[in-house]
């Protein structure tokens, strides 16, 4: 009677163990499923303001430009000569730095048969602006705004798109160009104090603004990390999708959570890579697991480590 007692008692611990164990495993995978889940509903939503605030900037290029070709346009019916063209452009180039933005740069474009630019510019005698991309893209829209690929600025090392239209007269042609500064600055703001980095690119895999004002002008088609995150961008068109992190791009970000925060770190290595764990070991991580492990040795490794901050602490206060 005592040892059927017993091994009940027994059975009861053992049972109760066994759902506490589950109970911690299923609080600890449903506090990451909605800690993941806050945090991309969180990207999301600023990404969104993001790129109404790009959206609202860019339309203000689109704006001016209406503005002017109509101007243009009723000048050229009247007649008006290329000086008086030229005058206005110059004008209007003038006007909308100063007031409207700084980086819409210069007002110009192929009318009444030649090359006029707002800005100053004196192209070179062999230069022949129906030749250029701006130009053709134009003409092919048809009377409809073009927005071109972002491209650098071969004198600045700025990213520079222009919006270009074509006129009544089927061959002239408005273009106004716009340094994306703005949308620089708009992304730089996004991210300021923040553990986050965010990046604009365009499906040619050129970086247009990011959190790094270092990393803007570079094509991440050419860094072996980065094309799987232009691959998967060409596959959805719209949305979101989610890329693992490795290599540099996690060490960076390993790093910049380091400086901005005292918080332990625990390592999930896949298969015992040798040079990840080596690399753990570099950067002086509180700890690192090698797959296949289970929750139970995660809560113990992580126990482990607070406990040894925790000593580590108190044995600072002490000195």
């Amino acid at each position: 009677m005592k040892k059927t007692f017993v091994r009940q008692f027994l059975v009861t611990i053992i049972v109760i163990f066994v759902l506490q164990a589950l109970m911690l495993t299923y609080i600890f995978t449903s506090f990451y499923r909605s800690a993941a889940e806050d945090v991309k509903a969180l990207g999301e939503n600023n990404l969104k303001g993001q790129a109404a605030m790009i959206e609202t900037y860019l339309n203000k290029g689109s704006d001016v430009l209406y503005i002017v070709a109509d101007t243009v346009e009723h000048m050229m019916r009247n007649g008006a000569t290329r000086q008086e063209i030229l005058r206005y452009l110059a004008m209007e180039t003038g006007r909308t730095r100063d007031r409207v933005d700084e980086n819409f740069t210069g007002i110009y474009g192929y009318l009444n048969g030649g090359y006029l630019d707002g800005a100053g510019w004196e192209p070179p005698e062999e230069y022949d602006p129906r030749e250029r991309d701006w130009y053709r893209e134009a003409i092919a829209a048809e009377g409809k705004m073009v927005l071109s690929k972002p491209y650098v600025d071969a004198q600045t090392g700025g990213i520079i798109v222009s919006f270009t239209k074509r006129l009544a007269d089927y061959q002239s042609v408005l273009a106004l160009d716009v340094t994306l500064n703005e949308v620089q600055r708009i992304t730089e703001e996004m991210t300021k104090g923040d553990i986050s980095y965010c990046f604009i690119v365009d499906p040619d895999g050129l970086v247009i603004a990011h959190s790094d004002p270092s990393e803007v002008g570079k094509n991440y088609v050419d860094e072996k990390e980065k094309i799987r995150f232009i691959s998967g961008l060409r596959i959805i068109k719209s949305g979101s999708f989610e890329m693992e992190l490795s290599g540099d791009g996690s060490e960076e970000l390993y790093k910049k959570i380091r400086g901005t925060y005292d918080i332990p770190f625990l390592f999930l290595v896949r298969d015992g890579n040798r040079e990840i764990v080596s690399k753990a070991e570099t950067l002086k991580i509180d700890d690192f697991l090698t797959r296949p492990f289970n929750a139970a040795i995660v809560r113990e490794t992580v126990h482990g480590i607070l406990q040894k901050r925790f000593v580590a602490k108190d044995r600072m206060n002490r000195d």
